[in-house]
């Protein structure tokens, strides 16, 4: 019960963490944030993959397909500081989940493994192009 208590507490932390920005910016500079909407979006899909993601590491498929689409979404938001923050936080959950369960960290290491996979499974159609466009620009280093 501990740890369910520690997990809400940090879902609710994470939740506002992501949704109190985006109502103070969008209220407050209204044009000035379509700049930044795709940090929202990415801030909203945050503390919903942090939890799931948590989750999916001890209950299983159910959890686990649904943490990959959440996942999927917000790597498909385009914000890569807020996904790198995101991954962040879940990779600091997971290090101590298998420091607490010794008994089940091959369960756990295999559904971490699992999620990552069929997040990028799900990603791969828009990011590949996108990969593709990058080799071939002029940040590329060889365009010169």
């Amino acid at each position: 019960m501990k740890r369910f208590g520690f997990r809400a507490r940090l879902f609710l932390i994470l939740a506002l963490f992501a949704t109190v920005p985006a109502v103070i910016l969008t209220t407050a500079w209204g044009g000035a944030v379509a700049r930044h909407l795709v940090s929202v979006a990415a801030l909203g899909w945050m503390p919903w993959l942090v939890l799931l993601a948590t989750r999916a590491t001890r209950e299983g498929a159910r959890t686990l397909l649904l943490a990959a689409l959440v996942g999927a979404l917000q790597m498909l938001s385009g914000a890569p500081e807020v996904i790198l923050l995101t991954w962040a936080v879940i990779a600091a959950l997971w290090l101590n989940e298998l420091i607490v369960e010794r008994t089940q960290r091959a369960k756990i290491l295999l559904h971490a493994v699992a999620l990552v996979a069929f997040i990028t499974l799900l990603s791969a159609a828009q990011l590949l192009p996108f990969l593709e466009l990058l080799r071939d620009s002029q940040r590329s280093g060889g365009g010169y």
